[in-house]
């Protein structure tokens, strides 16, 4: 069993001036004056076993933290306080058997959205782009999953992997444009993205002064919400191929060429 815990404390205080030359003074610009107090703390703990059945090996784990978030804007005014307690489980097993490799795991991750992108403060960049933070940010929250696959044939080696994520509060960006043409950049949590894919590679050698490495990789995904009150539902695929040929030239002299190919995006 481990116990752990994380502390994050920031204070920000950007005080922005303005030089009034008919009083012959600096004056404070409220609209560009930004300060508040971030705290993100997560305290956890985890416990795994380990153990062999029947040769597979296998290993379970279980994770849980619980997060305390507070963003306290002391510009604009007002508090945002987010606490929420998570488990994470995970498994991996392998199996063996001759010169062929199994290997199957499932985790559950978690990704944070971060300070910069919570703060509703505005960020000009200049006066046609504007960003802002969504104090209201959830946690993006992953589903994992890999299988795998590995073989000799000789000489000849043979790798397969898979995966499949699925993914809940992804955070997208979202943008809106006013009557001026000016742009409001911010930030919203997708429904769901699900993001899935394969590689297949190999290695072997034709003569003893050329090897070859080919692979083939398949992606896809899918995304399902809702940006600017408008529902979005999209969905691609694509694959891409590549080769690499190292040719021996001399005891100490070798030259690699490399070749890929990248398919046209399916939607």
């Amino acid at each position: 069993m481990l116990l752990q815990s994380n502390f994050f404390y920031r204070n920000l205080d950007i005080t922005n001036k303005i030089f009034d030359w008919n009083t012959n003074q600096y004056n404070i610009d409220s609209s560009l004056t930004n300060n508040f107090y971030f705290r993100n703390n997560v305290h956890a703990g985890f416990v795994s076993y380990s153990n062999v059945v029947e040769d597979f090996e296998f290993q379970l784990g279980l994770r849980g933290e619980y997060m305390d978030r507070l963003l306290q804007q002391n510009t604009t005014g007002g508090n945002f306080t987010y606490t929420k307690m998570d488990y994470f489980p995970s498994l991996n097993v392998s199996r063996k058997i001759d010169d062929h490799q199994l290997q199957f795991s499932y985790s559950r991750r978690v990704n944070r959205p971060n300070e910069y992108i919570l703060n509703p403060f505005p960020f000009y960049s200049d006066k046609y782009l504007t960003t802002r933070g969504n104090p209201h940010l959830l946690p993006e929250y992953i589903n994992s999953y890999e299988l795998n696959y590995q073989k000799v044939f000789g000489t000849v080696f043979v790798s397969a992997q898979t995966y499949y994520r699925n993914s809940h509060n992804s955070v997208n960006q979202s943008f809106k444009a006013d009557s001026t043409g000016s742009y409001l950049v911010t930030f919203e949590n997708f429904d769901l993205q699900n993001t899935y894919g394969a590689e297949l590679s190999s290695s072997f050698s034709l003569w003893q002064f050329l090897k070859l490495d080919p692979g083939l990789t398949l992606e896809g995904s899918e995304f399902k919400g809702s940006i600017n009150e408008i529902d979005v539902n999209t969905k691609s695929l694509t694959w891409t191929a590549k080769l690499n040929a190292t040719i021996g030239l001399g005891a100490d002299t070798k030259m690699q060429i490399n070749g890929n190919y990248y398919a046209k995006q399916k939607d």
